[in-house]
């Protein structure tokens, strides 16, 4: 079918048998060609979860350690740093 997006094509290295058997034992009745693209959109769900969880916990450690070293800042530390950086 013609397309303008980008194909892939996949060898079946051994990696990629094991998880197309995996697939299979979920999904029996799909063909190979179907797992292929059931494992992607498992995996990209996966990476996407790691990555909001990455994200909270550098969040919750910027929480954590706000204002904690204020004292060592005072009121025009910004403007003078900002003064430092030209336009």
């Amino acid at each position: 079918m013609p397309t303008a997006r980008r194909r892939y094509q996949i060898t079946e290295t051994d990696d990629i048998l094991r998880a197309l058997d995996a697939a299979a034992r979920v999904w029996p009745n799909e063909p190979r060609a179907k797992l292929v693209l059931r494992v992607l959109r498992v995996g990209a769900a996966e990476v996407s979860r790691q990555d909001r969880t990455r994200l909270e916990a550098r969040l919750a450690a910027l929480q954590r350690v706000r204002g904690r070293y204020s004292e060592g800042f005072d009121e025009s530390f910004r403007t003078r740093l900002l003064d430092d950086w030209p336009e």
